[in-house]
């Protein structure tokens, strides 16, 4: 077994503790913030696999890579990418859901 371990700062008054575990081929990735707990997605543990050393304490930046390239060609970087992906689409549909709602007033005004 394998363990890399990361303290993150976030909204609470101590750091977060990320940890990256390999064993058997297989790594699980942790997190102590609420998200992590509960089992959901977070930007503690998303920032370290894309190789981010943002809100990183107390960790020499090679140790984010070497975390990095654990996690990359695994079902969590495509999970991510798709995730990545979503996001920027959803952000798309977005702006175009309130250019269409800005049109739709100007219609019931009669503007169009």
């Amino acid at each position: 077994m394998e363990r890399i371990d990361f303290l993150v700062s976030g909204s609470g008054p101590y750091p977060y503790q990320v940890s990256f575990v390999r064993a058997d081929g297989v790594l699980v990735i942790t997190c102590t913030c609420e998200a992590g707990i509960n089992g959901m997605h977070c930007k503690h543990r998303t920032r370290i696999i894309s190789g981010q050393d943002e809100d990183v304490v107390g960790v020499v930046v090679e140790r984010i890579a070497e975390a990095a390239a654990w996690a990359a060609g695994t079902p969590i970087t495509e999970a991510l990418a798709e995730c990545v992906e979503l996001e920027a689409q959803a952000e798309e549909v977005k702006a175009r859901r309130k250019k269409a709602k800005k049109r739709l007033a100007g219609a019931m005004l009669g503007r169009i």
